[in-house]
């Protein structure tokens, strides 16, 4: 229960770029920084890009339930599409 809370502050970390090249880098500065303060066991760390898909899949979900909002037209395509791609690598992974 403790990693979902966690997760909920972690969303913000990847939250509309989970594809940016960048993103294993500061996963790995969030979870250094996460230790200085509480444990977090290998299990736990290694549940990490499930809750990145996650939430980049509720993003997803919000773009299409909100397609009214400008943000969700400029981003509903290009965003979704790449989407599939980060499903796919996940796949690959852990799938």
């Amino acid at each position: 229960m403790r990693l979902w809370l966690d997760a909920l502050r972690l969303r913000h970390l990847g939250s509309f770029f989970e594809h940016k090249p960048e993103v294993p880098e500061l996963l790995e500065a969030w979870v250094r920084g996460y230790r200085k303060v509480v444990d977090l066991s290998r299990e736990e760390e290694a549940e990490i890009p499930t809750f990145v898909m996650l939430r980049r899949l509720l993003l997803v979900a919000w773009i299409g339930s909100h397609s009214e909002t400008e943000l969700a037209q400029d981003m509903g395509v290009q965003y979704s599409a790449g989407t599939v791609a980060l499903c796919e690598d996940y796949l690959s992974k852990f799938g």
